[in-house]
C-alpha cells in the first residue's frame, strides 16, 4: 500500500436534521493516527458515522483503499473498519466474553477456532476486564462497558479503527491502559476527544472541526493556544506542553 491513502475524502456533503457537514478534502495515510477535535455539534460523530459506513446519506467521494465505500459489501467493510460509537448497548443478554468474541465474526462468519478464543482472552486481560468475562454486558458500569466495547473493536483486527470518545467514562488507571494500547497499535486510527492533553504522544495530527467544516489540520507538534482559542472561543494557556483554560 506504501503511500496510498487509507482514507480519501473529497467534496463530502452530509445533512443530518438541521446540521450540515462539509469536508472539501481529508486524507488518512496507512498507520496515521488522527484526532477530531471541536465543540459539541461540530460534526465529529457524523464524520465517524460516515467513514464507518453507518451513515450512507452523503454526496461526494469517500474512498477506502482507493475504492468508493459504496462498492464494498458490508462484510468486506467490516474486515477493513472497526468502529466504537460514543454510546454502545447490547440488546441481547450476552456475557462479556461473547461480546468481545463477536468482534471476530467478520473474519470467521461465526465459525470460531482456538485462535479466536485465545485472542479474545488476551484483549480481556489487556483491558483489565478478564475478571468480568462471565458477567452480562448490560449489568456493567459505563466505564466497564466502554472497555468491553473497545476490546471488541480491537479484537476485530482491522487496518482502520474509528473511536468516538474512547476515553469517556474511564477512570485514570484505565484511561492510561487504553491510551498505551492505542499508542502501540500499528493501524490507521481516527478518534474524537474533548481531552486535548490526552492526545500528546498518541496522535500524529489533529483535525479541528467547527460548525460542520474542517477549520485546519495540524501536526500535534505544531499545536498552539492560538488555534485552540479560535476553535473553542475560550482563552487557553500552555504549561510544559499541556493546555488549560484560563
Amino acid at each position: 500500500m506504501d503511500k496510498m491513502n487509507t482514507i480519501d475524502i473529497k467534496n463530502l456533503n452530509a445533512r443530518v436534521g438541521d446540521f450540515t457537514l462539509k469536508i472539501d478534502s481529508l486524507t488518512v495515510s496507512k498507520g496515521e493516527k488522527i484526532a477530531l477535535l471541536g465543540e459539541n455539534g461540530a460534526g465529529k460523530s457524523t464524520l465517524l458515522d460516515i467513514i464507518s459506513g453507518v451513515n450512507k446519506n452523503f454526496t461526494g467521494e469517500l474512498n477506502i483503499l482507493n475504492k468508493q465505500i459504496s462498492n464494498y459489501k458490508p462484510i468486506e467493510l467490516a474486515n477493513l473498519i472497526s468502529y466504537l460509537p460514543q454510546f454502545s448497548e447490547i440488546i441481547f443478554g450476552f456475557d462479556v466474553f461473547d461480546t468481545v468474541l463477536f468482534g471476530r465474526y467478520p473474519k470467521t462468519s461465526g465459525k470460531f477456532e482456538d485462535y479466536d478464543f485465545e485472542n479474545t482472552k488476551e484483549w480481556l486481560k489487556k483491558l483489565d476486564i478478564y475478571h468480568l468475562k462471565d458477567r452480562k454486558f448490560n449489568e456493567l458500569s459505563g466505564g466497564e462497558k466502554k472497555r468491553v466495547m473497545l476490546a471488541r473493536v480491537l479484537n476485530q483486527d482491522t487496518d482502520i479503527i474509528l473511536l468516538d470518545e474512547p476515553f469517556s467514562m474511564l477512570d485514570v488507571k484505565h484511561t492510561k491502559i487504553a491510551k498505551e494500547i492505542l499508542v502501540n497499535e500499528k493501524k490507521s486510527i481516527i478518534l474524537s476527544s474533548h481531552d486535548i492533553n490526552i492526545l500528546k504522544y498518541l496522535v500524529d495530527e489533529i483535525v479541528f472541526l467547527k460548525k460542520g467544516e474542517v477549520l485546519c489540520k495540524v501536526n500535534i507538534d505544531n499545536l498552539n493556544k492560538e488555534i485552540l482559542n479560535e476553535v473553542f472561543e475560550v482563552d487557553f494557556k500552555c504549561i510544559d506542553g499541556f493546555y488549560f483554560v484560563n
